[in-house]
């Protein structure tokens, strides 16, 4: 029943026509609800875009400058600079973290902070860890639900910061 409440809620917030049979009483009332939450969230996702335009834009002039300074590839990982906010919003949705929050893509596009990703290379859209830098300082590494890196994930993150970043240490003096 709780399923068929939060449906009808939705389809009066969608202003659909309950006086049709097929809206009031679905075939499929499962497939018909998740549809309506797509069509929410999908509304959702382009208001907060809207609202994220200027970010979006400082994000995708910085995906380059960043990539080319951090884009590495070894033991299988990768790590990599979001394209867009769209992204960076992904990743905290589907690794069930924070960094998806607007805070954190209007520190990544000013550049107060730097967001990566964390990928498997055979997977390289799928995500799997992020990781936020400030300056040349890891912050954290964070997978699903928070969690903290494998030894194989910190031994890339080492590796990574020991070519990465202490090299342009190194390079400066």
């Amino acid at each position: 029943m709780g399923t068929y409440f939060d449906y009808i809620n939705m389809a009066r917030q969608e202003q659909w026509d309950l006086s049709e049979k097929h809206n009031l009483w679905p075939k499929n009332l499962i497939a018909r609800h998740d549809q309506l939450v797509d069509i929410i969230n999908k509304k959702k996702d382009e208001e907060r875009m809207k609202k994220l335009r200027k970010e979006n834009r400082l994000i995708m002039q910085r995906q380059k400058r960043i990539d080319d300074r951090y884009y590495f590839e070894s033991q299988g990982f990768l790590i990599k600079a979001p394209a867009e906010a769209k992204d960076i919003i992904q990743e905290g949705s589907k690794l069930g973290h924070c960094v998806g929050g607007d805070s954190y893509i209007k520190s990544h596009a000013t550049g107060t902070t730097t967001i990566l990703f964390i990928r498997e290379v055979d997977k390289p859209e799928i995500p799997f860890y992020t990781l936020e830098l400030t300056g040349d300082r890891v912050i954290q590494v964070r997978g699903k639900r928070n969690e903290l890196p494998t030894k194989e994930v910190a031994a890339f993150v080492n590796e990574w910061t020991d070519k990465k970043i202490k090299r342009e240490f190194k390079e400066a003096v």
